[in-house]
């Protein structure tokens, strides 16, 4: 017979994931040295088939999304097979301070929109 515990939990036990979050970020970090920040989830529920990725690296200057996209698959090529799926998200430095940028432009209250007391 010689059931091992595996993807399906031969033992009738948890299945243990072929891939890891620690896996991916490995690879990742790998392709991405100079990152300016990187996360990775496993949002298969820990099965190790589906990942989160989010990127914030230079190495997408100059990029489109499609292009950005192949560079993480191909950094992921030697675990895609046992993976289902990757969402991410992959950003360059400046598209963070843009956006940072802007978040506080908006935050912050305009002088007019300010009550003052009446009758002072």
């Amino acid at each position: 017979m010689g059931d091992t515990a595996g993807a399906n939990g031969g033992d009738g036990g948890a299945a243990v994931p072929k891939v890891t979050t620690a896996t991916v970020e490995k690879l990742l970090a790998k392709a991405f040295p100079h990152a300016a920040s990187m996360g990775v989830k496993d949002v298969s529920g820990g099965c190790g088939t589906s990942f989160k990725v989010t990127i914030v690296s230079p190495a997408f200057e100059g990029h489109r999304l499609l292009a950005r996209q192949r560079l993480v698959y191909t950094a992921l090529a030697p675990v895609m097979p046992d993976i289902h799926a990757v969402l991410m998200t992959l950003k360059t430095p400046s598209q963070v301070e843009a956006a940072d940028s802007a978040a506080t432009s908006a935050a912050a209250p305009a002088a007019s929109a300010v009550p003052t007391p009446s009758g002072e």
